[in-house]
């Protein structure tokens, strides 16, 4: 039971993190004409200084006593709008993470499980008003709530099924019901869960698309010209190497013909992976042929460095000779060293830094006036 707890408290840890990419695109369920305000949000955008959450006024946070646990069956541990949070729910939700802070000494123990618990609810609060505000705005479109209801279905499943392949010991149903009962969880907990931040994440994601796609070919030269620092590239290569052992070979001159053969069969154009695979199979870079090493006193064997960074793309050098054996190797890639030209790769790679950077302001801005208008009450604190 101590491997199905471990192997599911690192499934659950990387829960919150959801998916690298939008289930659904904003065009899919056609959210971003319904809920974007677009005149609104283009303003913004067009203005010199973004407006940051930090000036937005404060949530509408109010602070009650926690009644007393006698007279209560079920703990709220705060409300949005009147909307109940309880204490299990929070507590269901953070379980993993307050295992693990068990093997922590005192007082560190307590003070982390109460920081755990602390940003669990304020999560799931923020998560609440994403979700009022949702449904507040999409009440009335039944189609777009049922297919953002079946997506988060599917997640669920997807999310379910990966628990099951990363544990050897849970093959049935029955299996993963025990082993969520061991930890004090439940499957329709965990559903609930699964669903609530996925549908919340989407809505999030499909308020902020307009903006995301703002980040075109002016922001992305600017940004490059402003940090010419973070575009240097070393003086480097990607190689291929296949190695020759003398201790397969009946003499050192019979591995010296075959290395040299080998050599000739690659500069002729036969496959140098296919190659590796039939005269290396032990140190052909796991099926690539991929050479160890690709800056300069990195290369290895380090007989092969002064070669690669004479060579052209595609050329096969001549046989380096070691006391083991021989190598035989051919130069992929050059890059040398200097400033990074504004290309297509460095392009994609400064627009997703951008839209990285965009998403993370829009989306605590939207947060901020959500929660601007919300009723939250914390209990207890």
């Amino acid at each position: 039971m101590l491997a199905v707890w471990g192997c599911l408290i690192s499934f659950f840890l990387l829960v919150g993190c959801g998916s690298d990419r939008p289930a659904l695109a904003a065009k899919d369920l056609a959210l971003a004409p319904s809920i974007a305000p677009t005149s609104q949000l283009e303003k913004r955008l067009q203005k010199d200084e973004p407006e940051e959450p930090d000036s937005v006024q404060p949530a509408n946070y109010q602070t009650v006593p926690e009644p007393n646990p006698a007279q209560v069956a079920v703990r709220v541990r705060a409300q949005v709008n009147g909307v109940a949070i309880l204490d299990n729910e929070v507590k269901e939700a953070c379980y993993p993470q307050l295992l693990a802070a068990q093997a922590l000494p005192e007082p560190e123990r307590s003070a982390r499980c109460a920081e755990i618990f602390r940003k669990q609810l304020q999560e799931i609060i923020d998560r609440e008003v994403i979700l009022q505000d949702l449904y507040q705005r999409l009440g009335k479109q039944k189609r777009v709530l049922e297919k953002l209801d079946e997506a988060a279905d599917k997640e669920f499943d997807k999310r379910l099924k990966t628990v099951k392949q990363h544990n050897a010991n849970i093959k049935t149903d029955d299996d993963l019901k025990k082993a969520f009962a061991s930890m004090g969880l439940s499957i329709e907990g965990f559903r609930r869960q699964i669903k609530r931040e996925f549908m919340a994440r989407e809505y999030m994601r499909n308020l902020i698309f307009p903006a995301i796609d703002s980040a075109g070919l002016p922001q992305i030269r600017e940004y490059y010209l402003q940090h010419l620092d973070e575009f240097h590239q070393d003086d480097r290569v990607e190689w291929q190497d296949i190695f020759i052992d003398q201790s397969k070979y009946a003499s050192r001159e019979e591995a010296r013909r075959t290395a040299q053969t080998v050599a000739g069969l690659a500069r002729s154009g036969q496959d140098f992976v296919r190659l590796a695979a039939q005269y290396d199979k032990d140190n052909s870079g796991f099926g690539k042929a991929e050479g160890l090493g690709q800056r300069r006193g990195e290369i290895r064997p380090i007989e092969c460095e002064s070669y690669l960074f004479q060579m052209k793309p595609g050329e096969v050098g001549p046989v380096v000779e070691l006391p083991t054996g021989f190598h035989v190797f051919r130069l992929v890639k050059r890059d040398f060293a200097g400033q990074t030209p504004l290309d297509d790769k460095t392009q994609e790679e400064i627009r997703k830094k951008l839209q990285m950077q965009i998403a993370e302001r829009e989306w605590k801005y939207m947060m901020a006036e959500m929660k601007k208008k919300a009723k939250i009450e914390i209990i207890g604190q």
